[in-house]
């Protein structure tokens, strides 16, 4: 089998063609050509290539024949076996240098192949053992330590989950979960992050480490959902994700549906922590427009924003709305 797939060897051609003035063909290693440049011949059994792979070395031909044209055609060997030709037309004097140089190129682009798919199986491996040891709901056995270990965690120190959007730049085990979200376990000093990127955060003490990766998790999603940025700690939002809601508690929000900009007053009042100066600013309207829209959001709701408890259970119910899928 050629070492490269048909388009990574089309590419190659294409390239080299680019820069010599000859014509090239690669054929795998049972002289069929797989790339080309006339596409027309895909497929075809080059005669100069299959002798070449006979013979076990290269081929010359100087004059131009009925079924082969004049060229150079010489085997790819990879780990001694012979995985290719590589066939370029013209005075095998003049090209059969560039015929080694285009072996030469396979070779290492293959090498370059083998490496990067060895790091990924690698690294595929890592995170399968990294999630196992994360969500393992039992205490953690003498194999787990010596990969917890050899994954750069000391199991015997504290734990800091970082949960995010994007991968993250430190050099710390990272765990790539669903929809694109990562999560990064640090220990040591706090990293420095930038105050606008968003991400949940929690402390874990002991394994197992499960409910702290949720609590992580979680404290991205409400951060995320409350259009919050920097740092939201799972000990500081937590309680505001209250899955006991009663499903009369969960509904006090319905009387909002048709009022958008009421929802919209509610959750800037609670993100600015009832600063009325501030949430008049962020919403740009006047302080009376924004206590008028909290007395009617009493009034529909049943509920006052300027009460801490029923602030509370607002936000919790519309959090519950937004997350309940999660």
């Amino acid at each position: 089998m050629f070492p490269l797939n048909q388009r990574q060897a089309q590419q190659l051609v294409e390239k080299l063609m680019q820069d010599l003035p000859y014509s090239i063909n690669l054929m795998d290693g049972f002289g069929r050509i797989i790339a080309s440049g006339d596409d027309r011949r895909i497929g075809e059994l080059h005669p100069g290539a299959m002798e070449a792979i006979r013979l076990g070395s290269r081929v010359d031909i100087y004059e131009d024949q009925p079924l082969v044209k004049k060229g150079t055609n010489m085997p790819i060997f990879l780990e001694k076996q012979i995985v290719g030709v590589v066939g370029i037309t013209g005075d095998p004097n003049q090209v059969a240098p560039f015929c080694q140089i285009v072996s030469t190129m396979v070779i290492l682009l293959t090498e370059e192949a083998i490496r990067t798919a060895k790091e990924e199986t690698e690294r595929s491996n890592q995170s399968r053992q990294l999630e196992r040891l994360l969500l393992k709901e039992t205490a953690l056995t003498e194999q787990d330590l010596q990969q917890a270990t050899g994954l750069g965690i000391d199991p015997r120190r504290p734990l800091r989950f970082y949960y995010g959007k994007e991968k993250w730049s430190f050099e710390a085990p990272q765990l790539k979960l669903e929809a694109d979200e990562w999560l990064m376990i640090w220990q040591g000093s706090e990293p420095i992050i930038g105050a606008d990127k968003l991400y949940g955060t929690s402390n874990s003490q002991s394994w197992p480490l499960k409910s702290a990766v949720r609590q992580a998790q979680t404290a991205f999603w409400i951060g995320q959902a409350l259009g919050l940025e920097g740092a939201v700690d799972y000990l500081d939002v937590g309680h505001l994700w209250n899955r006991d809601l009663s499903e009369e508690q969960c509904g006090v929000l319905q009387p909002l549906d048709s009022a958008p900009e009421l929802l919209a007053t509610l959750l800037a009042y609670f993100r600015w922590n009832g600063e009325m100066k501030a949430v008049s600013a962020a919403l740009h309207i006047h302080r009376n427009t924004l206590l008028y829209r909290l007395d009617k959001i009493a009034v529909l709701t049943g509920k006052n924003p300027h009460r801490f408890i029923d602030l509370q259970l607002l936000v919790s119910a519309w959090l519950n709305k937004q997350l309940e899928k999660k």
